[in-house]
Parts: structure tokens; sequence; C-alpha cells
């Protein structure tokens, strides 16, 4: 499917949406990944949530339960994907306050997971058991699952944009001719 621009990929893993799983009641949930980068600011995740909940994504050094690296803000819907089936699929975007500081070729986990608001609510997760992603493997109750389930996921920096280009007025300033 096409995916937006605007981020610089280093790892991903675009699974068709085959398995759903409930992060809250299979929590601890997420994806190994090795990148290549030093750093990432951005992870998209295929990802849904009931109204009233929160996601978020923890990065963990080596496993699910290692030390937290960093921990995003709130999960946003970056967009929705329509590939050529019928069916399509929403994208959560999860940012973080800076750049996460990663050691290429070390392995790391994201987890995802909801920020406690007070109701017991639920989110689905999607993934497939293609080995879409070979470096790394979901985590599923806490144990990284060895049937080649692969979460949906991309992981990277923000592209950089400048915030605006020339507006009409500057460029008609520019080239005005001078009256007398």
């Amino acid at each position: 499917p096409d995916l937006p621009n605007d981020i610089v990929v280093d790892q991903q893993a675009l699974a068709y949406p085959g398995s759903e799983f409930s992060f809250l009641f299979y929590a601890p949930t997420g994806q190994e990944f090795v990148p290549q980068q030093a750093s990432l600011d951005v992870v998209e995740m295929q990802a849904t949530i009931q109204a009233g909940a929160t996601m978020r994504i923890r990065i963990h050094e080596d496993t699910i339960t290692g030390p937290v690296v960093a921990t995003s803000r709130d999960g946003t819907t970056a967009y929705f994907v329509i590939p050529p089936s019928f069916l399509g699929f929403q994208v959560t975007r999860f940012l973080f306050d800076s750049p996460v500081p990663l050691v290429p070729g070390n392995r790391y986990v994201m987890e995802i997971f909801d920020f406690p608001s007070g109701a017991v609510l639920n989110g689905g997760i999607f993934g497939d058991s293609h080995d879409e992603y070979p470096w790394g493997r979901c985590v599923i109750l806490g144990d990284p699952r060895d049937d080649g389930l692969d979460l949906w996921f991309r992981e990277g920096t923000l592209a950089t944009v400048p915030a605006h280009g020339p507006t009409w007025a500057s460029v008609k300033a520019r080239y005005a001719t001078p009256r007398p």
C-alpha cells in the first residue's frame, strides 16, 4: 500500500493484517527490532483502541522487561491505508519528545501499552505470521514468539521538511518593480 513518505524508515514489517491481539489482555505485547540508525523519533503501528483510552510505546533495551530507553507521547491516528483489497486499516503514530538514542545492531523492543485512563478499555494490535521481519519477533504475554509472527510497524525519523516555503507576498515583493 502507499504510505506517507514523511518518515525516513529505518526498520519496518508491513505484514498484511492477518491477526489481531488485545494489547491489554495479552500484555506485555510488543515487537523486537534491530535498528541500523543511531536514533528514532517516530514509531507507527497498525493499532486501534476504544474511545477514551490512550496508547503509548515504550522502547526497551534487549527484551520487553529490559530497561526502558524512552516512552512516547500519546498515539494519534496518522492515516488510514486502503490496500488493493477492500480491507483498510488504521495506522497509529507515536512521537517522542526528543530523539531516542539507539545502538545500531543491538536489539530493542517496542512495547505498546494503554496509558492508565481510569477505565478498563481495550485496544488491538495487528500482525501476520509470514515472518515479515526476520531480525525480531512479536512478543505476546511477555514471551517472544518463534512462529514467524510479526506486528505491523515502521520506525525511524521524521523527514525534515521546511516549515513553509516562500509566500506569494514575499515573492511578489522581491520581484516587484519599484515605482517612482
